[in-house]
């Protein structure tokens, strides 16, 4: 029996459990919504937004604090022994009465013992307006990040659409370009054989070969476009794709959008998703002004303590004391802290303010060049559909003419060529028109998964992403290219 290679059985090994790969806009779309590090740090944002509103609603509840404190002690106290008299000896005198003896104090004494203490104490803000402030500026963060989720989800739809887009493009340019160098490799075929027998000039070998070897660096060239591509679109999903699904000529049936510029104008104003964070961002920036403001004004507080101790020396007491109270705090001088606080907040509200209208002013430009995007690769995609029809039929008289020995076989294959040409800018026009309607969808606000599945509904060719060319010698030949294959998907 023949022992497995290890480089095989690890590869096998490797490839088991591997995650299918996508092909369709949607199901990219999918894997990039769960593998983009970009929406998984949107969602842990709005953890932490939610966390801040319970942080500052928890400095208006009240507020309960519990302190323990156990002591031993040991105390030694010496002094100069000294006679005191008693003070009722002249009397018991006078009467005839023995007199009691003079004491004797001072000397060494010592105490040990114990205290412990328990405080059980509660504080309630009752008039604070900067944590009110900050209550309500929290509240609004949460707005703010959740709506950053939806603007993070929206620009992954757009992202993913457009690096499929041009992945799909640079494919369809490298089959235009291999298209192109095979039909002046066939030309520097034919020129070197008339050559050779004296029929064309030596120029017209040395420009034919110029075309073929400019055509192979194109072509190559481009395959290095197709790999960049492929790498954009894996930054996205986190895998590489073996094949993507392609557009069918016959398939597309593009329409205008419905509505004047006007009217999706103003869905953008209303409802562009940067544009509503900007604008949530200003009310914050002036709710942070108030509450730097609110540093001058007084804060009012309730104020309760339970205390209960002990002490075991030689004098044994116990306590128990309850207070309560109102405490008021008036800010006279803060050393410029407030006043500068409150100029460093106006600062940022500022800043705010110009924000929105930058992103004001850049949502009427997203709109304006989707808008008129979309009319201009439809006006587009149409001139290169006649041009399509015209080439083809070029085509076919070429083909007709060279049976019957009217042209040559180069002129074919140049018309052939232009035939490659003119599909390659249909397809390049169509993938604008896609990218235009969905960026004119997310000014709008209104992109959608169901965008991306109406038009997958469009893309069912199959298109390998990893072509692999045949580089045509002059001789007729034919030599592998070998680009970098991904043929297996691998996590990112």
């Amino acid at each position: 029996m023949k022992r497995v290679p290890l480089i095989v059985l690890s590869l096998l090994l490797s490839s088991v459990g591997l995650p299918s790969y996508a092909e369709s806009l949607l199901q990219v779309y999918r894997l990039a919504q769960q593998n983009n590090p970009e929406l998984r740090s949107a969602e842990a944002k709005q953890v932490e937004a939610a966390a801040g509103v319970s942080q500052a609603r928890g400095a208006l509840l009240p507020q309960l604090g519990f302190n323990a404190n156990y002591l031993k002690f040991r105390q030694e106290h010496r002094t100069p022994e000294q006679t005191v008299p008693d003070p009722y000896h002249q009397y018991f005198e006078l009467q005839g009465l023995p007199g009691a003896s003079p004491k004797t104090v001072g000397g060494y004494s010592k105490n040990y013992g114990n205290q412990s203490s328990i405080d059980f104490t509660l504080t309630q803000s009752l008039f604070e307006v900067n944590k009110w402030y900050q209550l309500s500026a929290a509240q609004q963060r949460v707005q703010l990040q959740n709506i950053h989720y939806q603007a993070a989800q929206q620009k992954l739809m757009l992202d993913t659409a457009t690096g499929y887009f041009d992945t799909l493009l640079a494919i369809d340019t490298l089959k235009r370009l291999t298209a192109e160098k095979t039909a002046k490799a066939r030309k520097l075929h034919e020129i070197q054989q008339q050559s050779n027998v004296g029929v064309l000039p030596i120029k017209e070998l040395y420009k034919a070969k110029s075309e073929y070897d400019l055509g192979v660096a194109a072509e190559l060239m481009q395959q290095h476009q197709v790999e960049n591509a492929l790498e954009k679109l894996r930054e996205l999903s986190g895998y590489y794709h073996k094949q993507l699904n392609g557009l069918e000529s016959r398939d597309f049936n593009p329409s205008l959008p419905s509505g004047a510029i006007e009217n999706w104008l103003k869905q953008s104003e209303q409802r562009n998703w940067g544009l509503l964070a900007a604008r949530l961002e200003q009310r914050i920036a002036l709710q942070q002004v108030r509450s730097a403001q609110a540093g001058h004004l007084p804060t009012l507080q309730l104020q309760a303590k339970a205390t209960h101790g002990r002490n075991s020396g030689e004098n044994l007491d116990k306590t128990r004391q309850v207070s309560g109270g109102v405490s008021l705090s008036l800010p006279l001088f803060s050393g410029g802290q407030t006043v500068a606080k409150i100029k460093a907040e106006q600062s940022t509200m500022v800043q705010a303010s110009e924000a929105l209208e930058r992103r004001q002013r850049e949502v009427i430009r997203m709109t304006h060049e989707a808008y008129n995007g979309i009319h201009s690769a439809l006006r587009t995609s149409r001139a290169y559909q006649q041009a399509i029809t015209s080439a083809q039929r070029e085509l076919d008289a070429m083909d007709a003419s060279f049976k019957v020995g009217m042209v040559t076989f180069i002129e074919v294959m140049e018309a052939r060529a232009k035939l490659f040409e003119a599909k390659q800018r249909f397809s390049g026009a169509r993938y604008d028109y896609f990218k235009h309607l969905l960026g004119l969808k997310a000014a709008a606000g209104q992109l959608s998964e169901q965008d991306l599945q109406a038009i997958d509904q469009l893309f069912n060719v199959a298109t390998p992403t990893t072509p692999s060319p045949r580089v045509i010698t002059p001789e007729g030949g034919s030599v592998a290219a070998n680009p970098r294959v991904m043929s297996t998907p691998v996590c990112a």
